[in-house]
C-alpha cells in the first residue's frame, strides 16, 4: 500500500484500494458459502463503472503512466491481503483478544522488515519528519487497535461499509490542499469526472457490503 501512495498518490490509493471491501464479500461467497443477491450484483456493476471512471481520469493525468500502472498492481495486492487479513483476524478473535492478536503482527512485521530498512533515512531525517513519522505510528496502533476490537464485535460486512469512509476522507483532504494552495504533497490533478467516478465507485461497494451484513459471519 505504501508502495502505491509512493507511485501514483494518497487519492488514487485510496480509491483503488476500495476493492477490499468487494473481495471481502467475494470470499464470504467462496469460502463460507453465502449467497449473493441482485443488489449487491449491481452494487459491483456500479463500483466496476465508478472504477473504470476514476481509472480513466487518473490515466490520462498522471504524471507517469507506467509508474500509474505498477502502483495500481500494488494496491490491488495490498487489497486481496486486506481481505485475507480480514478474515483470518475474525477467525482468531473467536479465540484471541484483539490486542494480543496485534502484538503478534506488530512483533512479525518487525522482525521482517528490520533488515530491509534503510537507518541513513532515520539518521538524516529532520524533527518534521521524526514527528510524522511518530504520528503515523501512533495512528497505525490506535487505528488498528480500533479495527481489531471492532472486528471482535460486529460484522466484517459492517466493518467495510465504515471502511470506505477513507477514500471520501482523503479525496476532501487532497482536495482541500489543493484549493487552499498547500503544497505539502504534489498536486494530483483530479478533474470532475475523476471524482464523479470516486463517487460511483465508492457508492457501489457501500451498497455491496450494505447488503450483505446479515449474511456475513
Amino acid at each position: 500500500m505504501s508502495q502505491g501512495v509512493h507511485l501514483s498518490g494518497a487519492s488514487n490509493a485510496a480509491i483503488i484500494i476500495q476493492t477490499a471491501p468487494l473481495l471481502l464479500v467475494v470470499a464470504g461467497v467462496i469460502f463460507f458459502k453465502e449467497t449473493i443477491g441482485l443488489r449487491q450484483l449491481m452494487g459491483i456493476a456500479i463500483s466496476i463503472t465508478g472504477f473504470y471512471l476514476f481509472y480513466l481520469d487518473r490515466s490520462e493525468n498522471a504524471v507517469n503512466n507506467i509508474d500509474y500502472s505498477i502502483a495500481n498492481e500494488w494496491v490491488l495486492f495490498a487489497a486481496t491481503l486486506w481481505a485475507l487479513y480480514m478474515i483470518c483476524q475474525k477467525q482468531l478473535s473467536i479465540k484471541y483478544s484483539a490486542q494480543s492478536i496485534n502484538l503478534l503482527v506488530y512483533a512479525v512485521g518487525t522482525i521482517v522488515l528490520i533488515p530491509l530498512a534503510e537507518w541513513n533515512e532515520f539518521f538524516e531525517s529532520s524533527a518534521m519528519g521524526w514527528i510524522i513519522l511518530v504520528i503515523l505510528g501512533l495512528n497505525t496502533l490506535l487505528a488498528y487497535g480500533a479495527l481489531a476490537e471492532a472486528v471482535k464485535c460486529i460484522p466484517l460486512s459492517l466493518i467495510s461499509i465504515l471502511v470506505t469512509l477513507n477514500p471520501l476522507i482523503t479525496l476532501g483532504g487532497m482536495f482541500a490542499l489543493t484549493t487552499f494552495g498547500i503544497s505539502l504533497l504534489p498536486e494530483e490533478n483530479i478533474k470532475w469526472h475523476g471524482y464523479l467516478g470516486a463517487l460511483i465507485a465508492v457508492s457501489g461497494v457501500v451498497l455491496v457490503v450494505a447488503f450483505s451484513r446479515n449474511k456475513v459471519s
